[in-house]
């Protein structure tokens, strides 16, 4: 039986929740206790205080069961032969695919995400690196709503409590861990895998019968069409549209040349109309 595992590497905002849930539903699937590891930051030493979260603040279930596991997470972002055996073992009791999928990775060179795919190599399991993007423009202002509604990363750009959606708009716009460069990611990926071992996409195309046709092509997966159109994790309203329609020549030039970047390299005109 072919084991693959599964690599999403961001970005943040752009359907990696989407890709969760469908990897999940996959016959003999089995991703494991959470959706983001985060190990290969640590692995790598690639974290700072920039990714700190408040926990003690969110509520959800999902954060419950994460503090519950803490000490086991803790165990496989300490090495990467801990996180490769973490994986291996999820194979070895019977799943054929399992995944990380944590947009934080995008912050990952070629050479990290080279020594992860050979790592897994070496245990007879099969890498596809995957890699997720969206109009940059309207994935800040959902990163910048979901820091207004939870609070759990005000550490994010520097924050300060109580700042409303405007302020954090500005910040996150101007802080290039969350304003990431497009380019860097693609590039990053390519120079990092085979053309079969890398999948690449626009959300605004991959939620369609052919973008899930072609992930199911790149992961040799049988597709599942019950996830077409379908949206996960859809935040609230949480300002007046004003605030949005303001900032918005500012978020405009501070994307642009992500914006460019993905129109010339996805060139599809679903993609034009969405992020034009």
């Amino acid at each position: 039986m072919d084991k693959t595992f599964v690599l999403g590497v961001g970005g943040a905002k752009c359907g990696t929740t989407w890709l969760y849930h469908y990897l999940s539903a996959l016959e003999g699937a089995d991703l494991g206790m959470r959706k983001e590891y985060n190990a290969l930051l640590n692995i790598f030493g690639q974290t700072d205080s920039t990714w700190i979260t408040r926990r003690s603040r969110v509520k959800t279930a999902l954060a419950q069961k994460t503090a519950s596991r803490r000490s086991q997470v803790e165990r496989l972002q300490s090495s990467l032969c801990n996180y490769v055996d973490y994986f291996d073992g999820l194979l070895c009791n019977g799943a054929s695919l399992t995944a990380d999928i944590s947009p934080a990775y995008v912050r990952l060179s070629a050479d990290h995400l080279s020594e992860v795919i050979a790592a897994f190599h070496e245990r007879g399991i099969t890498v596809r690196v995957v890699l997720l993007l969206r109009n940059p423009v309207e994935r800040l202002i959902s990163h910048a709503k979901m820091i207004e509604r939870w609070r759990t990363m005000s550490s994010f750009a520097s924050v300060r409590d109580g700042a409303g959606l405007g302020e954090i708009l500005h910040l996150v716009a101007r802080d290039p861990v969350l304003n990431f460069s497009y380019r860097r990611a693609v590039e990053t990926v390519l120079r990092a895998t085979g053309a079969e071992g890398r999948f690449i996409s626009a959300i605004e195309t991959l939620t369609t019968p052919e973008g899930i046709a072609r992930l199911s092509a790149a992961l040799k997966t049988r597709e599942n069409t019950g996830f077409k159109d379908v949206i996960v994790n859809k935040g609230r309203r949480v300002a007046q549209d004003q605030t949005v329609a303001d900032v918005w020549p500012f978020l405009r030039d501070a994307t642009q040349d992500s914006r460019l970047f993905g129109l010339s390299y996805f060139d599809d005109p679903r993609v034009t109309r969405a992020w034009a």
